[in-house]
């Protein structure tokens, strides 16, 4: 994490410097110092890499975890009662549903019985 931290930090002091640098290469192309231009696109070219390379860390974005099988154990008190009233929640979702298709089958019926 320290890492993207410090690419993301250093990619912006160097796209800052290096948008200061090329503006004083602009300013002094008249005045023949033009060459500040090369390198304030090199730093630019840089700190746009550094932070692309920041923005697709994976760290920033994965926590991976270790995997405790014991937690995982059917034994724990309470987990069958946990079951059975999922499974008590479903069954009466499934007849919640059946009845609600069957009242909108008869709505239908009702609005066709009635258009003709």
């Amino acid at each position: 994490m320290t890492k993207v931290l410090l690419e993301t930090f250093l990619g912006l002091i160097l796209l800052i410097g290096g948008v200061f640098l090329a503006y004083f290469g602009i300013l002094g192309i008249n005045d023949g110092q033009g060459w500040f231009l090369l390198p304030a696109l090199c730093i630019i070219g840089g700190s746009s890499f550094l932070l692309f390379r920041a923005g697709k860390s994976d760290t920033t974005v994965i926590h991976k975890g270790k995997l405790n099988l014991d937690d995982l154990s059917t034994n724990k008190p309470g987990l069958e009662t946990t079951l059975q009233r999922n499974n008590a929640f479903d069954a009466e979702w499934g007849k919640t549903t059946e009845a609600r298709n069957r009242l909108k089958m008869l709505q239908v019926s009702a609005d066709a019985g009635k258009k003709s």
